[in-house]
């Protein structure tokens, strides 16, 4: 950092204080504020990790956003979203302006999704212990109506269940059934990512019966997944699918409960699921616990039969 960026970013500092102790932003909005802004603004675009230089010039645009007109006052609003965001994602979020939080968290929000792929693709503990941390934090700041809020509540659960797959704690499998539970709660004004989340809590309420034993678990994974279901138009592609993950969680249950009715209906639904493939398709749904669910008397395997001896045929013998 040369003398001419530490002298302007001094300056800048000065002003601010200025304006945070009086109240009036006018120090920031003459000409000389302008070229320390646009120096300024230069350094951060070429070395986005200058986060004190970032925080500076948040601050800066945000309080000009305040008193300029209102096409200005936008343009000075975005820069201040921008330019705060990734300092966002690391400090206490106490230091930013309260009334930029909701915005701060929604773009907060939409880099943990590209953060948490990131994370699964290269099985980075780090980058996914940050990244639920942060949407953790994040959902604090989202109105309970916004519709990102749904989305966001859907990667935390994502993000818990592929922490639980890796590291085996319980805790992460209880807090993400109850965050995926949340989520079914928040506006979503898209079906298809309604019936994700069905189907996404119904899965991890059938991994953690297999753990915990809980037959409250099957039955609720049971109920949602039948909600799912019953969501799905005939012809939807992903129909066969979901017949078949049911019938997969139905047949878990009667394995550990022997209902008959369940593997009647497990049988059903692997029936229905063969009769919806679409045409040309070649996968078939998992067919586990079919057998098992309910046997044929002619599937038992029939005692083999010994065979014959063999005789060998009798010979008069010859007369010498």
């Amino acid at each position: 950092m040369n003398d001419d960026v530490t002298a302007a970013m001094k300056r800048l500092e000065a002003r601010l204080a200025q304006a945070w102790k009086t109240g009036d932003p006018s120090s920031l909005l003459v000409p000389a504020a302008d070229g320390e802004i646009a120096l300024l603004s230069r350094v951060v675009d070429g070395h986005p990790q200058q986060d004190d230089m970032s925080m500076l010039l948040g601050w800066t645009f945000w309080y000009r956003s305040t008193v300029l007109p209102a096409a200005r006052a936008e343009t000075e609003y975005t820069n201040a979203v921008r330019l705060f965001v990734p300092a966002f994602m690391v400090r206490d979020h106490q230091e930013f302006p309260a009334p930029l939080l909701p915005r701060l968290a929604l773009s907060a929000a939409a880099f943990c999704s590209a953060a948490l792929q990131h994370a699964m693709n290269t099985r980075n503990e780090q980058v996914l212990d940050l990244t639920i941390a942060e949407m953790q934090q994040a959902l604090d700041h989202l109105p309970a109506t916004a519709a990102q809020r749904s989305a966001c509540l859907s990667n935390l659960g994502t993000a818990l269940r592929t922490r639980y797959d890796w590291h085996h704690r319980l805790p992460d499998l209880d807090e993400a059934i109850q965050v995926r539970r949340t989520a079914l709660e928040a506006p979503e004004p898209d079906p298809q990512r309604r019936l994700q989340q069905l189907t996404e809590l119904g899965a991890t309420l059938d991994t953690r019966f297999e753990v915990v034993k809980d037959t409250a678990d099957i039955d609720e994974a049971v109920d949602v997944l039948r909600q799912a279901l019953d969501r799905t138009a005939p012809a939807d592609p992903e129909r066969h699918r979901r017949l078949s993950r049911l019938a997969a969680v139905v047949s878990t249950r009667f394995d550990a409960v022997r209902r008959f009715t369940d593997a009647e209906q497990s049988l059903r639904l692997r029936r229905a699921a063969l009769d919806a493939l679409p045409p040309g398709h070649t996968a078939f749904p998992s067919w586990r616990g079919l057998r098992r669910a309910r046997p044929h008397p002619h599937h038992r395997r029939r005692a083999r039969r010994a065979p014959a001896p063999r005789h060998r045929p009798f010979r008069v013998p010859r007369r010498h």
